[in-house]
């Protein structure tokens, strides 16, 4: 609590609302809209190990909180809202699988380190979490990080190839497995999404095999057109399913199918 006090002394108007634009950078909006920029734009071939990455933390950081049932600071000291428990940080567990990820592949080091430390610094500024629940959770985002770039060498080293048909029918079983198990919340959405997601990506290289075209308009044309459908599903499925667990699921399961198929699919028959 020192340390949110002494934190919260630096409190200009515009500090705080940077803050809380920093923190957004691991909201599950962001998840939902940037991630799939990359994969439909930038470089296809991250998105599934990366997508796997991040929902295995995803559990993992449920898993963990619900075994520590530590709560979060005192209400008084937060400047946003925040439920669930506290340890381990999922804002800064996430990022550092997701920003790391992205300096392995880059090999570009410093801005993606920045994000990551100013994600984790904003949820102790803004009174969410105590500082060892940033470390934890940077401390169990980077051996999830490490232990999945081994895992892919090894695969690529021994040039394993994945039938898509078998690998999608594993990943909406798991889609569905993962909340049933390890029942939360945020493992209903990410379950779904797992399950149509995942299952999307490998059925794209089986059935569309889209290609990255290094031509800026058709890139502007790949984004608003895959993200105006993601958010087409993401408001008007909301708008009109019951909030229930079930209809969550289904929910992101169907923008999780949007982005790793029928996106992928509009863009190949658009030429973009």
């Amino acid at each position: 609590m020192d340390l949110i006090a002494a934190l919260q002394q630096v409190d200009f108007p515009f500090v705080i609302h940077l803050m809380r634009g920093i923190t957004h950078l691991s909201d599950e909006v962001f998840y939902i809209l940037v991630l799939p920029i990359a994969y439909w734009c930038w470089r296809k071939d991250a998105a599934i190990p990366l997508a796997i990455l991040l929902l295995s933390t995803l559990v993992l950081n449920v898993g963990l909180k619900e075994y520590w049932a530590i709560p979060r600071p005192n209400e008084s000291v937060r400047l946003i809202e925040a439920t669930g428990f506290s340890f381990p940080s999922g804002h800064a567990q996430a990022p550092m699988v997701l920003w790391g990820y992205i300096a392995w592949i880059t090999k570009s080091y410093r801005w993606p380190a920045l994000i990551v430390f100013l994600i984790g610094i904003s949820r102790v500024y803004l009174g969410v979490h105590f500082i060892q629940d940033v470390f934890a959770g940077w401390l169990i985002g980077f051996t999830t990080l490490y232990i999945g770039i081994h895992i892919q060498q090894r695969i690529a080293l021994r040039k394993i190839q994945f039938e898509a048909i078998p690998m999608a029918l594993l990943f909406g079983l798991l889609g569905v497995l993962v909340p049933t198990i390890f029942y939360h919340e945020l493992t209903v959405k990410g379950g779904g999404l797992m399950a149509g997601a995942l299952s999307g990506l490998f059925l794209e290289k089986a059935w569309v095999q889209f290609k990255i075209s290094h031509a800026f308009w058709k890139k502007a044309a790949k984004a608003l057109l895959g993200i105006s459908g993601a958010v087409l599903l993401y408001i008007g499925l909301k708008s009109i399913l019951p909030a229930t667990d079930l209809f969550n699921w289904l929910r992101f399961l169907g923008i999780g199918l949007w982005i790793g198929l029928g996106a992928p699919w509009a863009f190949a028959r658009l030429r973009l």
